[in-house]
């Protein structure tokens, strides 16, 4: 499992004191020589604008998550929907309910279910020794196609890899326990700002930075002259818990001539505002780069 991955389910678990919670698990499986099933988990799908929540009940935004998955899928189309998370840490339920059991092996088994198997990552209890940062204890199922049994998975075969690499259309997850949790208009905004960048800059890509505590995107910013600038947004909130996006242009003089400290003066509402204005201001400077040596040599023919 990716490290952020897990970040971004245990902060989604801080933000829910009072309620079940969970998410979708996105990513790529194989089978060794043997076929021993190797599962390896990159991204998460929060649960949705329209998730509802109990302390007894979880009801996932299913109709969100299937746009954001395909969306996904589009660009990267080797990942597979691996299995789903949710939390008990708020009941003291130590396992999977009847209702859980009967959810997961409904999906298994169904004919447009493109896997054999089923993974499903119950968060159990918080303030526990576990994988990750240790914040909670997990526990870790795997439902086959056709039989009537879940097989647990020992934790000590879950291996959490990397730093970094969630997927900013994890769009589910609350902000750090140190902090007020954030809304789903919020996590939205995220999906948003990388549907459009990954189209428009899919060199900038997306990163969650635990040191941070927020969401960047860095790359490089491709411009009109096919020059290229190493690009950083950073997510940062504000005193009254607003996100607002910082921009750090890296080699910029060098690259096209032209300053871009007024660009990056103060604050954006988005990653994408953000981004545009920067490759605006930039953009502008190489044209009139441009017309000022025209202008220079037509100047010269002339004399």
């Amino acid at each position: 499992m990716d490290r952020g991955a897990l970040t971004e389910i245990f902060d989604e678990c801080d933000g829910h004191s009072e309620a079940e919670t969970g998410g979708r698990l996105v990513g790529v499986y194989e089978r060794d020589a043997e076929g021993a099933l190797l599962i390896r988990v990159s991204h998460v799908i929060g649960p949705g604008p329209s998730a509802r929540r109990t302390a007894v009940s979880f009801f996932q935004d299913g109709a969100y998550q299937e746009r954001v998955f395909r969306d996904l899928e589009a660009k990267h189309p080797e990942i597979e929907h691996l299995g789903n998370w949710h939390s008990h840490h708020v009941n003291g339920m130590p396992t999977l309910s009847e209702g859980d059991r009967a959810t997961y092996h409904r999906i298994v088994d169904h004919r447009n279910h493109n896997t054999d198997f089923f993974y499903a990552l119950l968060i159990v209890s918080k303030n526990a020794r576990g994988i990750g940062d240790g914040r909670y204890r997990t526990r870790h199922f795997l439902v086959r196609r056709n039989d009537p049994n879940e097989y647990e998975i020992s934790e000590s075969d879950v291996e959490v890899f990397g730093d970094v690499g969630v997927s900013v259309l994890s769009t589910g997850a609350a902000d750090r326990p140190d902090r007020q949790p954030r809304s789903e208009l919020t996590h939205i905004s995220r999906a948003f700002d990388q549907s459009v960048l990954g189209r428009v800059q899919p060199e900038l890509k997306p990163f969650y930075s635990k040191r941070a505590g927020g969401f960047c995107w860095k790359g490089v910013l491709k411009l009109i002259d096919n020059s290229t600038v190493g690009v950083v947004v950073a997510e940062t909130a504000e005193d009254d818990g607003r996100l607002q996006y910082r921009v750090q242009v890296l080699g910029a003089g060098r690259a096209t001539g032209v300053p871009v400290e007024a660009a990056m003066d103060g604050s954006f509402s988005s990653a994408t505002e953000a981004v545009w204005t920067v490759e605006r201001f930039l953009n502008s400077g190489i044209l009139e780069r441009r017309l000022r040596r025209s202008k220079r040599r037509g100047d010269a023919s002339g004399a």
